[in-house]
């Protein structure tokens, strides 16, 4: 099966619609997505089963994840994902709605956000506050100051 790009964003955009909010470890729209779980529903409303050792992965991603790990479970899936060249830990000008950003919080490649527009550029992502640990899905423009560390294509 293939993903359809566009139904993927639009899925994730009623999400966000919704008000959804954020649960570390989250899987579910209906109790809270985090991060990683957020690309994960959104292809799996099309049908796509993520390979089942990046599942595991993603059933362990603490609170404080080892986003290099992540990125090695995710670049070990070539058949799953195609990785976009990164050049200055900017967005890739061949980047498509749809596109999984790894992004550094602080060192660690730790956050998934999707690319849900390249003009301007915005992302759909799973956003939490540090003070007060609450959050939801919103779309929201990239900050320039922000740093990608990959970036990922589905090829389901």
């Amino acid at each position: 099966m293939t993903l359809d790009r566009q139904r993927f964003i639009d899925d994730l955009r009623g999400l966000v619609a919704q008000g959804v909010p954020f649960r570390h470890l989250g899987r579910d729209p209906a109790t809270g997505l985090d991060c990683v779980h957020t690309p994960a529903w959104g292809a799996r409303q099309q049908g796509i089963e993520l390979p089942e050792e990046l599942q595991r992965a993603m059933e362990s991603y603490s609170e404080q994840p080892d986003g290099w790990a992540m990125l090695e479970k995710l670049r070990a899936q070539p058949k799953y994902f195609q990785e976009i060249p990164v050049t200055d830990n900017k967005v890739p000008s061949d980047a498509l709605p749809g596109d999984l950003l790894q992004m550094f919080v602080y060192r660690n490649p730790k956050h998934m956000a999707i690319l849900s527009s390249q003009n301007p550029l915005m992302v759909i992502e799973a956003w939490r506050s540090a003070t007060t640990k609450t959050g939801k899905l919103i779309e929201v423009p990239l900050d320039f100051r922000r740093r990608v560390a990959a970036c990922f294509r589905m090829n389901a």
